[in-house]
This record gives C-alpha cells, structure tokens and sequence, in this order.
C-alpha cells in the first residue's frame, strides 16, 4: 500500500474537552472599545488571491484560512509546518525532529495532491518517490506577509497537482517607512536561529529582504535539520498605474532522520540515517496595469530550479517477505520549471466581472541514482521533460442582495496525456433577516504523473493516467454577540479517480484505486472580555479506498487544536495553543501495521516589550513533554523551550 498589535484572529482548534477548557481559563474583566474594534472586522470583505483567477472576496472561495504577518511573528513558530497545525481540514506531520520530511493531508487527500506556492511559484518536485510531494520544513516564517489556505479541488485555477486544495505564502513588501528587523533565538537541543529584514521604499521604488540561519540542534529523535534562507522583494510603480515587481526565494538545507518503513529509532534494525542536501531557488516577475475603472491584465513569468542529494540506506524485509526489502539508494535529482501566465479582469456593469487568460509549464526532471540490492546494483536513472498548461475564463457576480456566484473553467494541455476540463463553482448568500451567510463551492482537480512514477527504471509505468478528483462542500457563517464570536461549519465530499499506486504482483506503480474522503469542519472564533481571544475548530474526515479493506497510512479521523490569547498589559502578550490528533495507522518493515494512539500537544509563548521596539520571548513547544509517535518508531519532539530577543528599529 502507497505511504501515502499581535492579535490573533482566525482558525485554531481543539478536542471538545479542551475547547472548553481553554475558553473557559480566562481572567475577568472587560474591553469593550477593543472587543468592537475586532467585531468590524468582516472576515468575508477579506481578499483571496489564491482561489480565483484573479482577487476575490473570500465569500466566493473555497473554505479558506489565512495568517497575517501579525499572526505568524506571534506564534515564534520558525517554520510553516507548525502554523499550518493550526488550519481546520489539514492534518500536517512531523516525523521526529525538523529533519524528518514534513507532509501535509488536506481533508485527508495524500501530501503530492495540494498544490504549495511561494508568491506564485510552484514549490514540490516531480523527481522524488513520494510521486511529487513538497517537504513543508523546508519552509521558514521569515518575511511572511500572508499565508492562504483554500481547501478543495482548485485546478481550475491552478492546474496540475490541486486536487485537494493550494497553499500560497505571500512575502511582506515594504511599507511607507524604512525598517530594520534584529532576532536571535536558541533553546533546548543546540537550536539556534539568527534572522534580519530590511524594507525601505525610495520614491516609486521600494525593497524587501531577509536573510536567516537555523539549526535545529540534535533532538531527542535523533536527526538533525541546518538551513539557510534568503527571500527578497522588490518592486517598482510604473506610469498610467502600473508596477513591475520581482521576488526571490533560495534556501539551502541538509537533513538527517531515520527513513520510512524503517522502524526508526525504536524498531530500526539498521541505524543508518536518510541524509538528504538541496537546494532551491524561485523567482517571480509580474507586471500588473489597470487600464480603466473597469480594465486590467497580469502577466508574469517564474523560475523554480531544485537540486537535492538524497543517501538512503537499505531496510531489512519484514518476517516471512524477503522481496519486501528497500534497497539502499544513492540519487542527485535536478528539477527546472518555467511558468509563463497572462490574464485580464473586465469589471462589468452590475456587480459582474469578467477573467480570462492562461499559462503554460515547461518542467525538466532528471535524476541519476543507483539501487543497490547488495547482490547486484541497478542504475535508477532517467531524464524526462514535458509542456502542459491552457486557457482558464471565470466569472463572477457580486449581486446588492446578499447573493455572490464565481464560476469557471480551465481547460489544460499536455503531451502526456488528453485535455483536462476542470470546472468550478461557488455561491454565498447573506440571509436577510439572520448574521448568517451560506455558501456552497465545488469543482473538478487533476493531476499529472510524476516523472518518478512514470520513468524510474525499476517501478515507474509510462502508461499511467492522471488522477482526477470531484469535490464539493457546503455550509454557513454565522456572526454571533454583535461579531465578538463567529461559527463556521462546513460539510464536504471528495472522491479520487485513478489513484498512483504500487503493485507488488507486477512490481511497478499502476491505476487503479478510488479514494473518496467525506468529512465536517467546525470552527470557532471569539471576542472574550479582557482582551483574550478564542479561537478553536474540530475536523472530522474519514478517507477510504473503495473495494478494499487496506487502510490510508497517517490520516487521523479526528483532529482538533485550539488557540488562546491575552494581552494583560500594552507591553505583554501571551498565548497558549493546543493541537489533538485521533489515533491513526502506521506500518513498518519491522512492525507491520501498527496503530498510533491519539495525542495533544500544548504549545506556549509570551512577549514583553522592554524598551521602544526590543522586545524579548519565550516560547516553549510541547510545554508538558508529551511522549506521541506520527511515525512508527519515531518519538515526536519533547519540551523545547526557546528564548530570544526582537528589535525592530
């Protein structure tokens, strides 16, 4: 089977009992004036650029989660992985330490079916065994302007791979007056992380740029994880309302863990490490012009190159199956992708608009990698290309009653296999007599076969179709107590057609499996007296393959988190979250299959401002060293507390 103000406003969640728990923790008190303050705050006058062709209200989008700038430096998190914990619908793992590779399980759907973009440029390789996948540790918290989360198939807007959904981060521009950012921080383990920013604006011109080191020290699980990180943007405003604007993204990682299906360290019969060395650069150019009041067109191009360096050790077979061993494997794998793209948007009378355009990928992967079996070595090695992309249209009415409809259709391209139409649909109505808004989206994803799936030499199959997904969901916003708590529930269905699996009596990857997930998303937001915030959600998907009693490795059931935050004091912020994961499936050459119990995790972090703009921080991760596995063998992180120091100047 396949492996398959620092204020907080949005989503978190958590198992019912600590939901309660958490709301219920707060001191007495009452700020009225800042509690209305946040209630004008209309999280559906939001503007998503990641769930249409162009910016649209968040009403019209797919169930959607954002993280402000704000957000993500309050949360002292250093990487993406542990915000995106936080999102209703997205089960994220972390095997181990941060040198483990990171996967994301939207609505229960594998890690290579979402899409992961860094202002617009697709992250993920198509060369690497796990059929595309992005390792989300990979992605620091430097700079970050936004992250957006859209859940539900998108490749009507973003074509191949967005069978689940996308997940963009938007860097930070820079403001109207120059800035400088200072922040060192080391903790448990041998951690330590050194960042600067710099943002400064000259007239027309203005400049972003970060730069950071990590290293994540030598935890408990044994791995290791160093990085360095450079993001970049820069931007310029043209006549007749224009701008020019250009990003850059490069990272340089190496990573040390225990492989999969190896036991890690409980189990591994062998104590060899997976070590892994990449590099990844991406850079965006985008002109955008308005025209008119009614007239204006994108067009842009992007750059993603990736280079890793992958050593992995062989993994003794399981009793009673020697054909079951993995082979160790030496591979350099090399990816470029291009990405040209265009389109205009025509306001229309009437609360109608008007996007079309399109885009076309030309991607290069070649890998050269050697499988040695002890008794004989096969060269793994191959080098393939391929063109794909088209034209999309969509459109959109923003109606004066309360009713909002987006529609479209993309229709992709490519010479691997035939034309792929993906539509697309969404709806919000705002009831007249009730502060409660309906909505209803749903659409058609697919996604093309890696280069791994389709030519590695020993189990690749040139013959395999793109997957294909349906999916649909439906539910309510409802905005309680003059705005101070806001309830969302969505209701949503997914089936997956053509599922990339491996097959041991042929020995090579086929279609061949339907996958359907079904599933509620609850969330909760609330506006509490004395400064303290709420916010909480609880997620319930369950994933199956149809006609088969196998079962889908690490997709919980049940997953919840919760956030709380107080601000005693101008100079004082502190926030305590919590995550819940249902017990899940998991298997190992040593073990076989085995169940993972369920587990929560407590996170806290406080700041104080001691001087102007320094500020100092603790922040403590699993703050009552629970003992948890999200992967056979592999303990999670125990108690981390982590301390530095933030000026801003």
């Amino acid at each position: 089977m396949r492996a398959p103000t620092i204020r907080r406003r949005t989503r978190a969640a958590s198992g019912p009992g600590l939901v309660l728990l958490l709301f219920l923790a707060g001191p007495p008190g009452a700020s009225a004036e800042d509690a209305n303050e946040d209630a004008r705050r209309d999280p559906m006058e939001e503007i998503v650029v990641t769930a249409s062709a162009g910016p649209a209200p968040h009403a019209l989008s797919n169930s959607v989660s954002t993280f402000s700038s704000e957000e993500i430096e309050f949360l002292k998190y250093d990487n993406v992985t542990e915000v995106l914990r936080l999102v209703p619908g997205v089960h994220v793992e972390q095997p181990g330490s941060r040198g483990g590779r990171s996967s994301i399980y939207m609505r229960g759907l594998d890690p290579n079916q979402t899409v992961i973009l860094v202002d617009g440029v697709r992250m993920g390789d198509p060369n690497n065994n796990l059929g595309g996948s992005f390792d989300l540790s990979t992605l620091d918290t430097d700079n970050i302007e936004r992250i957006e989360v859209v859940r539900g198939p998108l490749s009507a807007v973003h074509g191949s791979d967005a069978l689940a959904g996308a997940v963009q981060i938007i860097t930070r521009r820079a403001g109207e007056e120059d800035e400088g950012v200072l922040d060192a921080s080391g903790g448990r383990f041998g951690y330590h992380r050194e960042l600067a920013i710099v943002r400064g604006r000259r007239g027309p011109v203005d400049l972003s740029l970060s730069g950071s080191w990590v290293d994540d020290g030598k935890p408990e699980s044994d791995g290791s994880y160093r990085s360095g990180n450079l993001n970049g943007s820069f931007g310029v405003e043209l006549p007749n309302d224009a701008e020019l604007r250009a990003n850059l993204r490069y990272v340089n990682a190496r990573s040390r863990a225990y492989p999969e299906f190896s036991g890690g360290e409980e189990f591994a019969i062998l104590r060899e490490r997976d070590k892994r060395r990449s590099q990844e650069l991406g850079l965006g150019l985008v002109f955008d012009q308005r025209l008119d009041e009614k007239l204006s067109y994108t067009a842009g191009v992007n750059y993603y190159r990736r280079r890793e360096k992958r050593r992995e050790p062989a993994i003794p077979p399981p009793p009673g199956n020697p054909f079951a061993a993995v082979p160790a494997q030496r591979a350099n794998d090399l990816l470029y992708r291009t990405r040209l793209n265009a389109n205009a948007t025509w306001e229309l009378p009437q609360g109608f608009s008007l996007t079309g355009g399109g885009d076309v990928t030309f991607e290069n992967g070649n890998s050269v990698s050697t499988l040695d079996f002890g008794f004989v070595q096969l060269p793994g090695s191959y080098n393939d290309e391929r063109v794909f992309g088209g034209p999309f249209l969509e459109g959109r009415f923003d109606g004066g009653f309360g009713l909002s409809v987006q529609a479209g259709v993309r229709a992709d391209f490519s010479d691997e296999d035939d034309t792929q139409w993906t539509p697309r649909f969404g709806a919000a109505y705002e009831l007249p007599w009730l502060p409660v808004t309906l909505r209803a989206s749903g659409g058609r994803g697919f996604k093309l076969p890696a280069f791994f799936s389709k030519s590695d030499p020993v189990i690749g199959n040139d013959d395999l179709d793109s997957e294909t997904s349906w999916g649909w969901d439906a539910g309510f916003d409802a905005r309680l107590w003059q705005g101070r708590i806001t309830l969302t529930a969505t209701w949503f269905d997914i089936k997956v057609d053509d599922l990339i699996d491996f097959d041991a009596s042929s020995f090579q990857l086929v279609n061949r499996d339907e996958v359907t997930s079904r599933g509620v998303e609850i969330g909760l937001v609330a506006l509490l007296p004395a400064d303290l915030r709420f916010s909480g959600s609880v997620t319930r998907a369950k994933t199956n393959i149809q006609g088969s009693g196998d079962r889908l490795r690490r997709r919980p059931r049940w997953r919840s988190s919760a956030e709380l935050q107080w601000d005693p004091h101008e100079r004082i912020q502190l926030g305590l979250s919590c995550i819940w994961v249902g017990s899940t499936y998991d298997e190992s050459n040593p073990t076989g299959e085995v169940k993972l119990d369920d587990y929560y995790r407590f996170d806290f972090r406080s700041q104080l401002r001691v001087w102007r703009e320094v500020s100092v921080y603790l922040a403590i991760d699993n703050l009552f060293d629970k003992n948890y596995e999200e992967q056979v063998g592999v303990p999670g992180m125990g108690i981390r507390p982590r301390a530095g120091v933030r000026a801003v100047f």
